[in-house]
Formats: C-alpha cells, structure tokens, sequence
C-alpha cells in the first residue's frame, strides 16, 4: 500500500546519494520482465509432454499499465506452472499525485495435482529419499500410476508405482535417490488416471560437502 510511503510524517535529514556505485557494465540489475534465453528443442519438447516447468514467484510484472478516460485498464498475461493461489496487486497514481493501492487472489487447481516432495539442495554423497505428493481434487476414487526419472543424480529404482487415491485424498510417494556428482539434479514425475494427468520437473543443487573446521 503506498499511501503510508507517500503520506507519512517525515523527520529532518539530510540524504547523500554517490553514483560511481551505477556505472554502466559495473552491475547487473536483473530487471523484472527481461527476456532470458530457453534451453533450445529439448526444453519445448518435454513440455509438449504435459510436463510442467515454468515455476515463478511472480507470475507478472507490469509497471506502464495506462488506464482508459473513465480509469479502467485490462491486461492479459499467461500464467506459468504454478498450481496455487496467485495473489494480485496493483497500484494506482494520477499526475495529480493521487495513490491508490488494491489486491484480490483467485487458485489455479488441477484434478490431478502433483507437488514436490523433494529437498531445497543435496551433498555430494548423500542418500535420501524424495518424490511427489499427489492429490486427488475429483469426487471419485482413482486408480494413479506414476513414473519417476532424474538426470543428475542416480535413481535406485524407476518402476511405476501404482495405488489408490480417494476423492480428495492426497498422498506422498517417494523415491530412493544418491547424490553421485555434482551439479544440478533434474527430477520428472507423470502421473495420470482414467481421465487425469499431471507432470512435473523439478531442479535441485548438488554441492561439494562442507569442510569441518575445529
């Protein structure tokens, strides 16, 4: 909300500002909204596959939004891979320097509906088990198959795993994997039922284990 920014009571100060620190090619600000390069065919192919990949904290970004006469503006954006609850925000000034600040939220759900179960980064030489939760949002008991494969790490076991799940039940299914090399390890999962399916793929961090020092 900008009101409180805008219209806050302010105490005396002096503020001095130094620009040598902005010098042109001497820092990368990673802008919101630019453009960055794909992984080539093989990154489109997998998501012909129904796999999702496209996972962001912010889903857009637009800050020269103009509005109409009668102050109303519409945007469209498409949103990535994220099945969650979108939170949306805008922010409003006049050159009048008028504020205004509103927000809803609307879900983003499949029938079929597959997380990550997996840890934030792994050791090199670290054993443990990781996968998916799966839930079932339909109104009857389904009959899931999965399918787990990773590049990166070495998986134990890739058979399909196959149970039951109520109507809106969820359930975790797990896999045995060791963190063999270091670099990045690459997760995929696919389930589907008799009507239903979901993919996912999924990147952690495999690094150099920590040196103890006494």
């Amino acid at each position: 909300n900008p009101f409180p920014h805008f219209y806050r009571q302010r105490g005396l100060a002096v503020t001095t500002t130094e620009s040598r620190l902005h010098l042109i090619q001497q820092r990368d600000y990673g802008e919101k909204g630019e453009e960055e390069g794909g992984g080539g065919g093989e990154e489109a192919a997998m998501a012909m596959e129904g796999i999702r990949m496209d996972f962001r904290p912010s889903a857009y970004w637009n800050p020269n939004i103009v509005t109409n006469a009668q102050g109303v503006a519409r945007v469209r954006f498409k949103l990535p891979d994220n099945l969650t609850a979108f939170e949306v925000m805008a922010v409003a000034h006049t050159k009048a320097s008028e504020f205004g600040y509103g927000e809803s939220s609307f879900q983003v759900n499949k029938p079929l509906l597959l997380q990550p179960a997996l840890p934030r980064f792994a050791r090199l030489g670290d054993q443990f088990e990781g996968g998916v939760v799966l839930t079932n949002f339909t109104q009857k008991e389904k009959q899931v198959k999965l399918v787990g494969t990773a590049t990166g790490i070495a998986l134990n076991r890739s058979d399909t795993l196959v149970f039951t799940l109520a109507a809106g039940q969820a359930k975790e299914a797990r896999l045995s994997f060791v963190a063999d090399k270091l670099g990045t390890a690459t997760f995929v999962f696919r389930a589907w039922t008799d009507e239903d399916r979901d993919g996912l793929q999924w990147k952690i961090p495999v690094q150099v284990p920590r040196l103890k020092e006494s």
